[in-house]
């Protein structure tokens, strides 16, 4: 039962020519146990039925409210902020425009976000067009060391509302990353994140979507596919890191430059971060040092033993293999 004095909840939907899947996603946030204050649904210039969907639901339901972004050459990110700034409620969701809810995703993750600026949960993909899928069903690993080398799904949030206040101010280039990311990194910096343990989010996957990545079997967690990346890094690794330093891990590094915490957990990722953005041969070995200290905190689920420090140690040189796409 949902107390009268509960949190306020916003949900913020960014929508661009997304009519086809639409009404179903509407139906899900519609469909939640926990009351919403208000869906603020912002489109970025859709040329298909978005808007006309929107508007019907809108006159059903008068707490969906539409906005229109006026910068459409700013990006998903900024048209996300933007709409985020928007909300009144204490708490705020994000949701994509093709995704399917669970009808307790909100009440589960209001009642256990407890101190933490933002909970998270599990988002299992799925595609009714024949598109390959994967997913990894272990209890994913949020600590912010973790961050450094991946994400959170921004569809997967629910955030304090003081934690835009504790974003700071985003350059056009939103720190080389997401909007999503940005969040995760600067409320890991101040409190550890909050995880629902269980399949909240059902993601839509379609060839169109800007997430969308066809799985090519190499990424699964595996021996043979840890010395495939391993050789692979070893190979490249001199050609293909210039590139992410410059256009990934020195305007990340801004990111956390930026971030006004103290925290230990912040302070080990602002080293972590300025050893990666730095490069040279020294520093991987210092950062090879830092992966081992955190080798606890550094990968997407929990392992231990001698495996577990070896694959620590290798960590920073192979996650070359994670940019092979810019080569």
């Amino acid at each position: 039962m949902v107390l009268s004095n509960a949190p306020t909840v916003s949900i913020v939907l960014c929508t661009y020519n997304g009519a086809k899947y639409l009404r179903e996603q509407l139906d899900s946030l519609i469909a939640q146990t926990y009351p919403i204050a208000e869906i603020i649904a912002q489109d970025d210039g859709s040329i298909d039925e978005t808007l006309d969907i929107l508007q019907e639901y809108a006159e059903k339901y008068p707490i969906l409210k539409i906005y229109h972004n006026t910068d459409h050459s700013a990006g998903l990110s900024s048209n996300f902020f933007s709409a985020m700034r928007k909300t009144s409620g204490e708490f705020i969701a994000i949701s994509d425009q093709d995704d399917i809810w669970e009808p307790r995703k909100i009440q589960l993750q209001v009642e256990a976000i407890g101190d933490a600026l933002l909970c998270t949960c599990k988002t299992k993909p799925f595609s009714t067009d024949g598109l390959p899928v994967q997913y990894d069903d272990r209890t994913p690993n949020y600590h912010l060391v973790h961050l450094l080398f991946a994400s959170i799904p921004g569809h997967t949030m629910l955030l304090r509302r003081e934690l835009l206040d504790k974003v700071p101010p985003i350059p056009a280039d939103c720190f080389g990353t997401a909007y999503d990311v940005v969040l995760a990194s600067v409320a890991g910096s101040f409190v550890p994140i909050s995880l629902v343990d269980s399949v909240l989010v059902h993601q839509r996957r379609t060839e169109t979507a800007a997430t969308y990545t066809r799985p090519d079997g190499t990424t699964r967690h595996s021996a043979s596919n840890a010395l495939h990346q391993l050789w692979w890094s070893v190979c490249n690794y001199r050609r293909v890191m210039p590139k992410v330093r410059e256009q990934k891990l020195r305007p990340r590094l801004r990111l956390f430059e930026s971030i006004q915490s103290d925290t230990a957990d912040h302070r080990d990722a602002l080293r972590i971060s300025r050893l990666r953005a730095e490069g040279g041969f020294i520093n991987l070995l210092r950062l090879s040092a830092m992966c081992i200290k955190h080798r606890n905190h550094l990968f997407y689920a929990r392992t231990s033993g001698a495996a577990n420090l070896l694959r620590a140690a290798l960590y920073p040189l192979m996650q070359a293999y994670n940019f092979r796409h810019l080569l």
